[in-house]
C-alpha cells in the first residue's frame, strides 16, 4: 500500500510535464502505470511517447500489440511500432523484429531479414538473438546453412547465461 502511494504521488507531479508534451515523463508516467497494473491508461502514455519517436516506448508499444496488453491484439500495429524503434538501434526492438520474421508474425516469414535483425541485436549483446542465429545457420534459414557458425553463435549465445544454447551445444558434442 506504501508503495502503491509513493507511484500516484509520483503520477501527480509527473502528470503536468506529460501533459505538456514532455516525452520522458510521458514514457516515466507509462511504467508508474504499469506499475499499478493499469495497462489501459500505460498504453494512452507510451502512445504519445512513440508518436514523439520515444525509443524505449515505441518498442513496449509494439509490445502491447503484439501480446494485446493494454490495446487490441494487433501482430501487424506491433509490427509497425517495433520496426521504428528498432531502425533506431534498440536491441530488444531488433531481436523482437527478428522474431516476427523468423515466425512470420505480423508480417510474412523472411529468413533473410529475420538474420539481418538478430544480427543487429546480436551485435549489442542479446543472447536471445545470438541463439536465434545459431537455429538460422543450424537450418539454413536466411543464410547458407553452416554448423560451424551455428556452433559460434550458440557458444556467444551460452557465454551470455543463455541455457537453451547450452543444450544447442549439446547437439555438436554428440
Amino acid at each position: 500500500m506504501k508503495e502503491e502511494n509513493v507511484v500516484k504521488k509520483e503520477i501527480e507531479t509527473l502528470l503536468p510535464l506529460a501533459a505538456g508534451g514532455n516525452i520522458d515523463a510521458q514514457d516515466d508516467l507509462a511504467q508508474l502505470y504499469l506499475k499499478l497494473e493499469n495497462q489501459e491508461e500505460s498504453v494512452k502514455w507510451l502512445h504519445k511517447a512513440a508518436e514523439q519517436g520515444h525509443v524505449k516506448a515505441l518498442y513496449q508499444l509494439g509490445m502491447c500489440y503484439l501480446y494485446g496488453k493494454g490495446a487490441p491484439k494487433n501482430e501487424a500495429e506491433a509490427v509497425k511500432w517495433l520496426l521504428q524503434s528498432a531502425e533506431q538501434g534498440f536491441s530488444l526492438a531488433q531481436l523482437a523484429l527478428g522474431k516476427c520474421y523468423y515466425y512470420g508474425i505480423g508480417i510474412s516469414k523472411d529468413g533473410v531479414k529475420a538474420v539481418e535483425w538478430f544480427h543487429k541485436a546480436a551485435d549489442q549483446r542479446q543472447a536471445l538473438a545470438w541463439y536465434f542465429l545459431g537455429k538460422c545457420y543450424l537450418n539454413g534459414i536466411g543464410v547458407f546453412k553452416d554448423e560451424t557458425k551455428a556452433s559460434e553463435c550458440f557458444q556467444n549465445a551460452e557465454d551470455q547465461g543463455l541455457l537453451q544454447a547450452t543444450e544447442q551445444l549439446h547437439y555438436f558434442i554428440q
